[in-house]
């Protein structure tokens, strides 16, 4: 599949048969690709947990109540360490979060080349969570997702609704800066504007004596 296609047609599934899981091949790509993401310096502090005997899925499933995630045959987890990640030395931000973030969706994607159903989970938990898998002190979850095939005569929704390139983008290029104010589209060149950095804070000073704050 297109990638561009792949991507517009992944969805959240929320409906899955129990009966039909996941063959061991398919699940080792899919995790193979959160294997090979990238992640700050190249620490990887990330750990996969695959969830597929029932006796598991029963502990693991009361950390989202949700009547659909019950017909889900897997369930991933992705776990990890601060202490194995990355850490700016200008203000002390660890990378976890992101790495973790950026496993998971490599594999969330991978699952739909597959055919397989994803749906990620931040509104879980977190005690029922570490209770039922067994978690250390210092190891931290950050994405849940089920993996498995839809039902028969099930269909996507097909209707994706995100806000357009403009409404998210500023565009700065060749010279000059192009703002975007509730929907209002500015043009200025960028001669004429002066930048002032502290802080991890970008302060920007516009010919028409406005001043814009944006937080990196």
């Amino acid at each position: 599949m297109d990638f561009y296609t792949l991507i517009s047609e992944r969805e959240s599934i929320r409906s899955y048969d129990p009966d039909k899981k996941v063959p061991d091949e398919v699940i080792k790509r899919i995790l193979n690709a959160g294997r090979i993401a990238p992640s700050a310096a190249n620490r990887q502090p990330w750990k996969f947990i695959i969830v597929s005997s029932e006796k598991m899925l029963e502990k693991v499933r009361p950390c989202y109540g949700r009547d659909w995630l019950c017909s889900a045959p897997h369930i991933l987890i992705v776990k990890g360490k601060r202490e194995d990640a990355w850490v700016r030395g200008y203000d002390g931000y660890n990378s976890l979060e992101t790495d973790l973030t950026i496993a998971m969706d490599h594999m969330i994607l991978a699952a739909e080349n597959e055919g397989v159903g994803t749906c990620w989970i931040a509104a879980f938990n977190p005690a029922v969570l570490k209770e039922a898998i067994g978690l250390d002190y210092n190891e931290t979850v950050f994405a849940v997702s089920p993996l498995g095939y839809t039902p028969s005569g099930f269909s996507k929704k097909g209707n994706k609704q995100r806000k357009s390139i403009e409404e998210i983008t500023d565009f700065i290029s060749l010279g000059l800066i192009r703002l975007n104010f509730a929907g209002n589209s500015s043009e200025f060149p960028a001669s004429d504007c002066c930048f002032l950095f502290q802080d991890s804070v970008v302060f920007m000073f516009i010919p028409v004596y406005q001043i814009i704050l944006f937080q990196l």
